[in-house]
């Protein structure tokens, strides 16, 4: 049994001149044109899926736990941090820029933290490409 598999594996290296997930897409592929073979590679963790299947029919889908984000670094800036901190709190940019939401109603004028990140953006960008020295 394990040898017809180990045999496929071999041979899909080999199509794939040693690339791993070539050669993954080469066993997929004849698996799915045989179906001994699928039962064959498949029989070892029949249990633990027939498991699962139990436990998501008794106990419903698992709802997905959102971890929490990571904390911020110690190396940002307090702007960046607060721009961090907006991001997280579900500002979208994109969203506000558009202006077609009705949401939103009319656009504010920049806030003083929006224009001074602008200006530190202008600056780091002229500072790169050799315009000028920090």
């Amino acid at each position: 049994m394990a040898g017809r598999i180990t045999i496929e594996a071999h041979n899909a290296l080999a199509k794939a001149n040693g690339n791993k997930t070539l050669a993954q897409k080469e066993l997929i592929t004849a698996v799915l044109r045989d179906d001994e073979l699928l039962r064959e590679l498949v029989a070892p963790f029949l249990k633990p899926i027939a498991a699962q299947a139990i436990e998501r029919a008794l106990h419903g889908e698992p709802t997905a736990r959102k971890a929490p984000p990571p904390p911020l670094g110690p190396s940002l800036s307090g702007a960046a941090k607060a721009i961090a901190k907006d991001l997280r709190a579900g500002y979208n940019p994109m969203r506000a820029m558009s202006g077609s939401d009705p949401e939103l109603g009319v656009r504010p004028e920049a806030s003083g933290r929006h224009v001074s990140t602008l200006k530190l953006l202008a600056k780091v960008y002229e500072i790169k490409r050799g315009g000028q020295k920090a």
